[in-house]
């Protein structure tokens, strides 16, 4: 995808194209910001613009060097990603990224090395790569992906330049919802109020019943009590259960979404007085939702987690 099509960002895309251009880029670059406000997307965008060997400052898309990497085929782009049914990226998935990445070249300029899950790095993996940051081939760019900085260690963070994005403009969300045939004119600027900037957010909130399922949220939430968690649990698996019967991942996760921005509106409000239980609340759902998008767990077994979570 050119630069011109990621959604936002104008500044921090003008800021790229300039690196590109003139030829003045930093060995490594860490795209940080909230879930689904484009990170991937610009990161994907940067490296094809790196790889392209018929333009300077934008992947063209035709010729061959961006032809193999939008057939997923290009032999100097290099990622490290978690190995399926591993909570972490091992230590020996870093090694061996890192040595494949600083092999020379086969097609284009340089290696690009994707690190889409940097969080997801073992402590002993994140010291392992380290050493290749410290001291990349000649020929080598590395780009690195987190929601923050402080999820990273700090050598690591402060050997990157750091591409902070924020959350999307409300219209701009809105209009994308439109425009991608995922919600109407009417209802487009309600589920983006409910995203607060993040397009992927919204648009798994447009697959639910938005305005339904943020009324059940508030109310069945709003005078909670630990004896009354496992009934809202199962009130929960009862409004993610598909037609197979079994409580789909994917919509789970977008009223775990819906949940927490309830649970973080509330804590706004308590704030600068005590946050009773409101803090570990969000705190709970914010594991249940990461074991569920990490593939750890089924989804009914970590609701039903989050239940007992609730009710301490």
């Amino acid at each position: 995808m050119p630069f011109d099509e990621v959604l936002g960002h104008a500044a921090v895309r003008a800021d790229l194209h300039a690196a590109l251009r003139r030829g003045r880029l930093a060995g490594a670059y860490l795209f940080v910001g909230p879930q689904g406000v484009g990170r991937r997307t610009l990161m994907a965008s940067f490296a094809a613009a790196l790889l392209c060997t018929d333009s300077t400052d934008a992947a063209c898309g035709a010729c061959r060097a961006c032809r193999l990497r939008a057939a997923g085929r290009h032999p100097d782009l290099v990622r490290l990603e978690r190995e399926r049914g591993r909570v972490a990226v091992s230590v020996e998935a870093t090694r061996a990224f890192c040595r494949e990445v600083n092999l020379r070249p086969v097609h284009s300029a340089r290696r690009v090395g994707v690190v889409d899950e940097a969080a997801s790095m073992s402590a002993a993996a994140a010291n392992a790569f380290l050493k290749t940051l410290e001291e990349p081939a000649g020929d080598a760019l590395l780009l690195l992906r987190a929601e923050s900085t402080d999820q990273l260690l700090h050598t690591i963070v402060s050997r990157c330049q750091v591409v902070r994005l924020g959350p999307l403009p409300g219209d701009l969300v809105a209009r994308a919802l439109v425009d991608r045939g995922a919600c109407n004119e009417r209802e487009a600027p309600a589920v983006a109020l409910l995203a607060e900037g993040s397009l992927g957010r919204a648009l798994a909130l447009a697959q639910t019943d938005a305005d339904q399922d943020w009324t059940w949220l508030a109310k069945s939430t709003a005078e909670l009590t630990p004896g009354e968690s496992l009934a809202f649990v199962q009130g929960l698996v009862d409004r993610t259960r598909a037609d197979t019967g079994r409580v789909d991942r994917e919509r789970t996760l977008a009223l775990l979404e819906m949940l927490a921005l309830l649970y973080r509106r509330r804590l706004r409000e308590e704030l600068p007085g005590p946050p009773r239980h409101t803090l570990a609340r969000l705190e709970a759902v914010w594991r249940a939702a990461e074991r569920i998008a990490g593939s750890q767990v089924n989804p009914e077994l970590a609701l039903q987690a989050l239940g007992l979570d609730l009710a301490q």
